[in-house]
């Protein structure tokens, strides 16, 4: 989750070849591909204001029919992400 909302694609691409679930809901039903394309609010790398398309284009790549929450689709188009 938190190298989804990071965009460390490298980490996301690893851990799902090793068979993790792009689908996979943590607190309140967010997704790692929500926190793609929305951002993190962490003290440690705040990426509220960047597009991770990159880690997007590999979440969505394991599986093509996954979805963007609507909160995480209006932090997208705040941001003019492409997702």
């Amino acid at each position: 989750m938190m190298a989804a909302g990071y965009g460390y694609t490298d980490i996301v691409q690893l851990l799902l070849r090793r068979g993790a679930n792009p689908h996979q809901a943590g607190a309140g039903g967010v997704r790692p591909l929500d926190l793609a394309v929305a951002g993190v609010a962490d003290i440690d790398r705040f990426t509220l204001f960047q597009c991770h398309e990159d880690t997007i284009h590999a979440l969505r790549s394991a599986d093509p029919s996954i979805s963007v929450s609507p909160r995480a689709l209006m932090w997208a188009r705040a941001k003019r992400c492409r997702v």
